[in-house]
């Protein structure tokens, strides 16, 4: 990786600030995620409980059918949620490699001037 002195101090000033900006989407669309699945599971529990079917499974069949649209919300929500954390640990390692290239280029800088 070929990085200038100011491009890595600069990225390693911003980099935390980001870090900390993708974690509260993260927590947001992890408090949406959770929202639409108390959602889905109080519909379906309602489905069930109004179901007309004689047993338990032609009732939790019932169930899921009448509860598609709320489960496909669900799945995008959950999928959006995967992505805000995905995007999250990539700040977070592209952190942890900043650092590790600063503390090498520190180490040449200070082996130069030894002259080792």
């Amino acid at each position: 990786m070929n990085i200038t002195p100011e491009a890595l101090e600069e990225a390693l000033r911003v980099t935390p600030g980001q870090k900390r900006d993708q974690q509260l989407a993260f927590l947001e669309a992890e408090k949406v995620f959770n929202e639409v699945k108390l959602a889905y599971e109080v519909a379906q529990a309602v489905a069930i409980k109004n179901s007309n079917a004689k047993n338990a499974t032609e009732k939790k069949a019932d169930a899921i059918i009448a509860t598609e649209k709320e489960k496909k919300t669900l799945i995008d929500v959950e999928y959006n949620k995967n992505i805000e954390k995905a995007k999250y640990d990539f700040l977070s390692d592209k952190y942890i490699s900043l650092r590790k290239i600063a503390s090498i280029e520190i180490d040449l800088i200070k082996s130069n001037i030894s002259g080792h």
